[in-house]
């Protein structure tokens, strides 16, 4: 059920908020979120970062906390619409992270109650986009070897418990993983983000 909820939660940024910007901004509105994927493919994308905690939203069905990190390709049409995502980056927490502290997984430990990182290519828009990498939090706490490569994030501000609105977008940090590639025999990529 998590994983459902994390992936209808990722799409909540591209309705929170009018994105603006010109075409020289590297993240349109100023957001001054960047991630660069590098490996078996090299890109550098844009990014959006939320953070959502459930336990002042009475109405969702946990009390977790969730981090969400969208990169995008290209920028966005008039309107404001955004472009197609490339990457996405989510994770729930039992409670708030705290400042400077790891978070995240790799095949040995985990900080994270669940999560994922991904990498993609095509149009979700037109029906031709396919994950190409992928990264899963373990979902046994005793076994983490039962995850899929590895991520750490630092955060160096979060916003309120209370939250609303672009005051969701007040996260800031630094994050990087390895994801292996989903087609066997496939080369892994490494992503970075500063945001």
């Amino acid at each position: 059920m998590r994983k459902t909820l994390l992936l209808a939660v990722l799409s909540l940024p591209l309705l929170a908020f009018d994105c603006g910007g010109g075409d020289s901004q590297p993240a349109p509105g100023g957001f001054g979120c960047s991630l660069e994927v590098r490996g078996a493919v090299s890109e550098d994308l844009w990014c959006i970062v939320t953070a959502y905690d459930y336990s002042a939203m009475p109405t969702m069905p946990t009390n977790e906390w969730v981090f969400l990190l969208v990169a995008y390709r290209g920028q966005p049409v008039a309107g404001g619409a955004l472009p197609d995502p490339a990457a996405q980056v989510g994770f729930f927490l039992t409670g708030r992270p705290a400042l400077s502290q790891p978070y995240g997984w790799s095949t040995t430990a985990s900080t994270v109650d669940s999560g994922s990182a991904t990498r993609g290519t095509g149009s979700v828009q037109a029906g031709t986009y396919a994950e190409t990498h992928e990264a899963l939090a373990p979902l046994d706490p005793l076994d983490p070897s039962s995850g899929t490569g590895a991520l750490a994030t630092r955060f160096t501000a979060i916003p309120a418990a209370a939250a609303t609105g672009a005051q969701l977008l007040g996260v800031h940090g630094t994050l990087e993983g390895t994801l292996p590639a989903l087609d066997a025999g496939g080369a892994p990529v490494t992503i970075r983000a500063t945001f």
